[in-house]
């Protein structure tokens, strides 16, 4: 299980590294980490600064194996879709060349 109830960190690429290890992620419910984490889906989010929050959900994923299994896997599987250097690399290609097209 992969906890990160940070404020600060503006896209979590920790979260991709938990999810490319196959590991479940808790992260805060506050700024852009809501659009990185799919609630229940892979991973879990919290209340900024609430540390029952935070602790009832490391204690779900804790006791239920299942759970963290099916987090961690669709975690992997979003990392291994989306966020590959190739995928990463042709987006950046795409964008720079539509900039370029555009500025013409």
């Amino acid at each position: 299980v992969y906890l990160m109830p940070s404020r600060t960190d503006a896209f979590g690429i920790s979260f991709l590294e938990a999810w490319a290890a196959g590991n479940p992620v808790i992260g805060a419910r506050i700024g852009a980490t809501p659009e990185v984490i799919e609630e229940n889906i892979d991973g879990l989010l919290v209340e900024f600064n609430d540390p029952k929050d935070i602790a009832q959900k490391v204690i779900v994923l804790l006791k239920n194996k299942k759970l963290r299994r099916r987090l961690g896997l669709n975690g992997q599987s979003k990392v291994s879709q989306r966020y590959t250097w190739d995928i990463i690399a042709r987006q950046t290609h795409f964008t720079y060349q539509s900039l370029i097209n555009n500025y013409k």
